[in-house]
C-alpha cells in the first residue's frame, strides 16, 4: 500500500512539474504579440520568484496543521487560477498581479511536495532516496512541461495555458486524493 501511495505521489509531482512549465515557451510570443517590452519576461518572472520566495515558509508552517496534501490542493488550484489570469492579462500590471498570484502558490506547490516526503518517511535512507527520486522527476518532467508547451504554442499561443491550468488542476487533485494525511499539529 505505501509503494502504491508514493507511485501516485511521484504521479502527481510529474503531473504538477509539466503542468508548471507549459506557459513558460509561450509567454515571449505573448508579451511579443501583445506589443510589451522584452523586459516584461524577466520582470514577470521576477515578479512570481518575489512571491514563491517570501510565501514558502508560510506553506511550509501551515503544512503541519492541515497536512501537505491539503496545502498541495489549494496551491495547485490557487496556481491554476493565477494562470487564468495570466492567461486574461493584456497590459503589464496586469501581468506583474498575476505573476505575483501565481508566485505565492507556485512556491507552496513545491514546499508542500518536500515536506510531505519529510513527514511521511521516517527512514533517512529511505527519504533521502525520495527526495532524490522527487528531484530527478521535477527535472526530466519540467523539461518535458517545456517541450510540450511549446508544441501546444505552435497550435494557438494560448493552447499551453488552457493545458496547464487542467494539469495544475489535476494535479492538486491526484495529490490529495493519492496522498496520506501528513499533519503534525
Amino acid at each position: 500500500r505505501q509503494n502504491k501511495r508514493l507511485l501516485i505521489f511521484y504521479l502527481a509531482c510529474a503531473v504538477f512539474n509539466i503542468g508548471a512549465n507549459t506557459a513558460h515557451p509561450v509567454t515571449p510570443t505573448i508579451f511579443t504579440t501583445l506589443g510589451l517590452g522584452s523586459y516584461m519576461f524577466g520582470v514577470a518572472l521576477a515578479s512570481q520568484l518575489v512571491t514563491n520566495f517570501l510565501f514558502s515558509p508560510f506553506w511550509g508552517r501551515l503544512s503541519a496543521y492541515i497536512s501537505s496534501r491539503t496545502v498541495l490542493l489549494i496551491t495547485c488550484l490557487g496556481y491554476a487560477g493565477g494562470q487564468v489570469l495570466f492567461g486574461l492579462a493584456r497590459t503589464e500590471p496586469a501581468f506583474v498581479v498575476a505573476r505575483l498570484l501565481t508566485g505565492i502558490f507556485c512556491g507552496g506547490g513545491f514546499v508542500g511536495i518536500m515536506t510531505y516526503i519529510v513527514n511521511t518517511e521516517s527512514d533517512p535512507v529511505a527519504r533521502g532516496q525520495q527526495l532524490t527520486a522527487t528531484a530527478t522527476i521535477q527535472m526530466v518532467f519540467s523539461a518535458f512541461g517545456y517541450l510540450i508547451g511549446g508544441l501546444l504554442g505552435e497550435i494557438f499561443t494560448y493552447l499551453a495555458i488552457i493545458v496547464q491550468v487542467g494539469l495544475l488542476i489535476l494535479a492538486g487533485l491526484i495529490f490529495y486524493f493519492g496522498c496520506k494525511d501528513d499533519a503534525t499539529l
